[in-house]
């Protein structure tokens, strides 16, 4: 069986197969084919944090080399998300070494790049399933203000302003419960998946 056959059929297996066969036979090169899948995508993370092309490379190079390592330790079912995380915590690492935290990118950004890894793949509709009942209730974590005002505004789609009339808070208010709960969901979501 010829290089060029035996990477065809490597594209054509699963997530859960390459990471199998990398189980069993320590082929770096088997590692790479998976880690190639979503290699585009580790950089769109990285650069999104990084916010600079060379640190963004280098962040990519850093992940496969993590990812050499951590692959034959961890139980992984989703490839795409325990990648995107594993991603997101080596820039978040290295932007508090460096002190700089101030280039953190939103909640509704980071969940943006977890779905470009997710759609990357074939959907696992338990994992998805699963995922939406951490959601639901990890908002049931909040205080009631901010669980409302992040309800009305994500689910049902109302403005700050429509918020405001509807639950007779201010503005600013409004802002406020958003902000925090957004930054509460993203704490109690991690402390869940850790």
């Amino acid at each position: 069986m010829t290089s060029e056959t035996t990477n065809r059929n490597h594209d054509e297996q699963s997530d859960i197969e390459l990471l199998n066969e990398y189980r069993k036979s320590g082929d770096h090169a088997v590692a790479g084919i998976l880690f190639k899948k979503y290699m585009h995508l580790v950089f769109g993370v990285s650069m999104k944090y990084l916010k600079n092309s060379d640190d963004a490379k280098d962040m990519v190079q850093k992940v496969f080399e993590k990812l050499m390592m951590k692959l034959r330790d961890f139980e992984i079912h989703n490839f795409p998300s325990w990648l995107h995380s594993l991603t997101r915590n080596e820039c978040l690492m290295y932007l508090r070494s460096s002190k700089r935290m101030d280039s953190s990118i939103s909640f509704e950004e980071d969940l943006s790049l977890y779905s470009q890894f997710a759609s990357e793949n074939d959907v696992d509709h338990n994992m998805l399933e699963q995922q939406l009942q951490n959601l639901e209730w990890a908002l049931k974590e909040l205080d009631k203000d901010q669980r409302i005002c992040i309800s009305l505004f994500y689910i049902e789609k109302l403005s700050y302003k429509e918020i405001s009339e509807k639950c007779n808070l201010t503005f600013k208010e409004v802002k406020s419960f958003i902000q925090n709960g957004k930054r509460n969901l993203k704490i109690i979501l991690e402390k869940r998946n850790d």
